[in-house]
C-alpha cells in the first residue's frame, strides 16, 4: 500500500518526509529516493518492515500542491495590504 508524503527538508543526503495519511515523520536517506527529489515534493512510498521498498516522485501532484499554496500566498498578501 502507498502512502503519500512530502519531503520537507533536505541536509546532509538525508530528508525528512511528512506523512499526509499516518501524520507521523519519517526520515530516509536521498539516494533511496527518486532522482531529483527535493524540497516540496510529493513522493507516495511503499514502507516494509521500515523501510523504503518502492519510491515514487509524484510531479503533477507536486505542481498541484505548488500552485494551491502559491495561490493561497497571494490572497493571504492581498488582504494584509494597506488600503
Amino acid at each position: 500500500m502507498e502512502n503519500k508524503y512530502t519531503v520537507d527538508s533536505i541536509s546532509q543526503g538525508l530528508a525528512r518526509l511528512l506523512s499526509w495519511d499516518e501524520g507521523q515523520d519519517i526520515y530516509a536517506e536521498l539516494r533511496e529516493l527518486p532522482p531529483g527529489t527535493g524540497e516540496g515534493d510529493i513522493l507516495f512510498l511503499e514502507l516494509a518492515e521500515g523501510r523504503i521498498r518502492k519510491a515514487r516522485l509524484d510531479k503533477g501532484e507536486t505542481r498541484s500542491q505548488r500552485q494551491k499554496i502559491e495561490g493561497l500566498l497571494t490572497k493571504l498578501k492581498s488582504k494584509n495590504r494597506p488600503k
